[in-house]
């Protein structure tokens, strides 16, 4: 699947601290969800191409602010487990 969330603080020299939060909703840049200091900002959609082009498009509202500490949310599709000998149906010998 691959990224859909990325958690950010962003700081300034005296300013204080933004909590951002942009997540995708279906797993897609595009349409993705904008929250700020947990307040919901709205949806961000369009010829948007990573969740990194939404983040600095953000950033970019606040001058003087740089990206203090981020944490990348990743979905990783999750295989069929693997039957066990015990799990598996019982098989006949054609007897």
């Amino acid at each position: 699947m691959g990224l859909i969330t990325i958690r950010s603080t962003l700081a300034s020299n005296g300013g204080k601290d933004i909590d951002l939060l942009i997540h995708s909703l279906n797993g897609n840049p595009s349409p993705c969800a904008v929250v700020k200091d947990g307040l919901f900002q709205g949806f961000i959609g369009g010829t948007i191409y990573s969740l990194d082009e939404i983040l600095q498009s953000e950033l970019s509202k606040h001058p003087g602010y740089t990206v203090k500490e981020r944490t990348n949310i990743v979905a990783i599709a999750n295989p069929e487990p693997e039957r066990s000998r015990e799990d598996s149906p019982a098989t006949t010998s054609g007897e």
